[in-house]
């Protein structure tokens, strides 16, 4: 149990980082209409793991979407 809650902790010390990233690579290369959706983006992600915070798969998974996922990806999904 110990184990399994340090390795949420540590994912979700990756997911802080990784969201730092894109926030500032975001700074970097976006319009106004491209912060809104980065932030919007960021509440979403942090509310879907507020709901179930204990939810290791929950967790694991979003690490590796934010990790895996490009701006243009999301976008064009989303089009």
């Amino acid at each position: 149990m110990i184990a399994a809650l340090e390795q949420v902790a540590a994912l979700r010390e990756q997911m802080a980082e990784k969201k730092l990233e894109i926030r500032q690579f975001l700074a970097r290369h976006a319009n106004q209409d491209e912060r809104e959706w980065a932030l919007n983006y960021a509440q979403s992600i942090q509310q879907s793991l507020t709901k179930n915070p204990a939810s290791y798969e929950a967790v694991s998974q979003t690490v590796l979407a934010q990790a895996n996922i490009s701006r243009f990806t999301v976008v064009s999904l989303l089009s």
